[in-house]
């Protein structure tokens, strides 16, 4: 019989040191370049700590090791040499999904670790990532998930996490450049896709992108100087790809369904808008495109989807805050950006947020405008001293169905706020009502009086071929106003509208006559009966337009502090305050406006009538813009 005892007895390994001993001999096959093993990190990531330091080492190393066949594998066919080279570079790649993976629900400390063991090799691994876009073809078989999905998800995954907070010039320009091209590339149309292939296949490639434009992220102003240093045709191919982004992922979306996510097509929107805001020339090529007509319209489609980024509302509500807010009325342009929103529908929109029913906050909450502006309908007010505004506005109103009006007026809420907006809008109505465009019933002389009456205007009006800035009714208001004023501003005035019309900011002879006619409403409105019969002379009235609702002012026309407060410093403003403080029955009337960075001063001159109608008898618009 056998010795009694435990000889011959082996204590069974655990589990734990069965996967240690596993894990090291994969990584010591994977250190010895063995293609398999790299490849099988992917799957078989080590759970041990130090293991997975070891794996990401290995990796990251390969990855630095053959960087400098990158760019012979870029220009030629690659021979043996190179093909083992890119192998070990492409299983390496796919081995470091296996880290990748658990970033997302994984502990904090474990994504620190990680970023840490990346930030010396991420220019390789980041040179890696674009090597899959240029050379797709060798850089995997052909297969569904296109290669741009993959470098997204592998880019995204990192930026999470914060790889992408960093000082470092170098490394912040390689993350804009490869999230740029990750957007752009495969970005040849397509088969229409459901929303969910689309969520699925094509959304994803923007998101890197929407992570180098979070607040507060250092990639955020290195994309835009990346962008500013960009020529003309690259923005509009760049715009291009979001143009067509957009009406891809909107086609797949099905029309008035509640509960449909839209939280693409939010962020199409989105994108575009933060990228026009601080890119004068990307925003001319979207305003020139009609994006935001798309825009507004993709949203009346999905006005039972609800929002995603605002607490309450629909998705449509969501866009259109994106789509018209006090930001982006400061972008070069906003006017037509305005002109477009309201022509598409916007008003609508507007207008079920003013009816929706809410549980908490004020009505126009989501909405982000200046509080002496206060709300959307305010908003639209204050931009209606353009004509093309105040017209596409006008329209909107008049569109509305019965239905609407009906429930406004039943609404206590809705009514307080609809009211106003509309007794202010009815000034610009009336000037709407006389407004011609086939004629231009101004004259820029202060001798000639009566502007606004059609016999004494008499012929085509002469334009100054230098400036541009002013017309006369004849060649002898032409000569007397040269001889007086004209000379001596009108190359400062041509250098002025140059400057408006490269920003947007100038405005029409056209749109000058209109606000004069506005300016003839509210005189006639607002202090027709407050002035009555009695004698006026020296009296200026000032009508701020820059708040909501209207504030009225008179003043004397001697009051020192009148002339720091309106700025009439320059000859043609002190002119017409001396004839108005000559003239017995002259009125002087001044109305401020402004959206955005633009601003209109209108000043004109009234008499009373005999029938007691307050008549404009000569004025003139300044345009300002609020970035000088």
């Amino acid at each position: 019989m056998p010795p009694k005892g435990n000889v011959g007895h082996v204590k069974p390994q655990s589990t734990h040191d069965q996967s240690h001993r596993k894990a090291e001999a994969l990584l010591n096959a994977a250190e010895r370049g063995s293609i398999p093993h790299l490849e099988r990190l992917q799957l078989e990531w080590p759970a041990d700590t130090s293991l997975a330091q070891r794996a990401m080492t290995i990796l990251l190393g390969n990855l630095k090791a053959e960087a400098h066949h990158i760019p012979r594998l870029e220009s030629q066919a690659p021979d043996k040499e190179l093909q083992r080279s890119l192998d070990i570079a492409l299983a390496s790649l796919a081995g470091l999904n296996g880290a990748l993976g658990p970033l997302d629900s994984g502990p904090e400390m474990q994504a620190k670790q990680i970023v840490a063991t990346f930030h010396p090799y991420l220019e390789y691994y980041l040179a890696w990532l674009r090597f899959t876009l240029v050379k797709p073809h060798l850089a995997m078989p052909p297969q569904p998930i296109s290669p741009g999905l993959q470098a997204a998800t592998r880019l995204g995954t990192l930026m999470e996490v914060g790889m992408h907070m960093t000082e470092d010039p170098e490394i912040l320009e390689r993350i804009v450049d490869l999230s740029l091209l990750i957007f752009t590339a495969d970005s040849q149309p397509v088969a229409i896709f459901t929303q969910e292939q689309y969520d699925t296949l094509v959304a994803p490639k923007l998101n890197p992108l929407g992570l180098c434009l979070r607040p507060n992220t250092p990639t955020r102003e290195a994309l835009y100087n990346k962008l500013n240093s960009w020529n003309t045709r690259s923005l509009k191919r760049l715009f291009e790809v979001f143009h067509r982004e957009f009406l891809e992922c909107s086609a797949g979306i099905p029309k008035n369904t509640p509960g449909v996510n839209c939280t693409t097509l939010s962020s199409y929107v989105f994108f575009t808008l933060s990228l026009s805001s601080r890119l004068p020339r990307f925003c001319k090529i979207m305003m020139k495109s009609g994006f935001p007509t798309l825009a507004v319209k993709a949203a009346l489609d999905v006005r039972l989807a609800p929002a995603r980024n605002l607490p309450r509302g629909p998705m449509s509500l969501e866009i259109s805050t994106v789509l018209f807010n006090r930001q982006i009325l400061l972008v070069d342009y906003s006017r037509r950006l305005v002109t477009q929103v309201l022509k598409a529908g916007i008003l609508e929109i507007i207008v079920d947020d003013l009816l929706a029913p809410r549980d908490k906050g004020e009505v126009f909450d989501e909405w982000k405008f200046d509080e002496y502006v206060g709300h959307p309908l305010g908003a639209l007010l204050c931009a209606s001293y353009d004509r093309h505004i105040a017209n596409a506005l006008n329209t909107a109103i008049m569109s509305l169905s019965p239905t609407t009006t009906r429930n406004i007026a039943l609404n206590d809420s809705a009514r307080r706020i609809w009211g106003p907006f509309l007794h202010d809008f009815q000034l610009h109505q009336a000037a709407l009502r006389q407004f011609s465009d086939d004629r231009i019933p101004i004259c820029d002389s202060l001798l000639h009086h009566a502007v606004t009456k059609a016999g004494a205007l008499q012929g085509t009006p002469k334009e100054c071929s230098t400036c541009r800035t002013t017309v006369y009714c004849s060649i002898d208001c032409q000569r007397e106003d040269w001889d007086t004023l004209h000379r001596y501003e009108c190359t400062r005035r041509r250098v002025e509208l140059i400057d408006r019309q490269l920003t947007g900011t100038s405005i029409s002879h056209r749109t000058r006559v209109f606000n004069l006619l506005h300016l003839e409403a509210i005189m006639n409105r607002e202090l027709r009966h407050r002035l009555g019969s009695g004698r006026h002379k020296g009296m200026v009235c000032i009508f701020d337009r820059t708040v909501h609702p209207m504030s009225v002012h008179c003043d004397a026309i001697e009051n020192p502090a009148l002339y720091k407060r309106l700025q009439f410093h320059d000859a043609r403003s002190r002119a017409m305050l001396r004839q108005v403080a000559e003239d017995d029955s002259g009125i002087l009337a001044v109305c401020v406006s402004a959206s955005g960075r633009c601003g209109v001063a209108t000043v004109a001159r009234f008499t009373m009538g005999p029938s007691m109608a307050l008549q404009l008898q000569g004025g003139f618009c300044r345009v300002s813009d609020v970035k000088e």
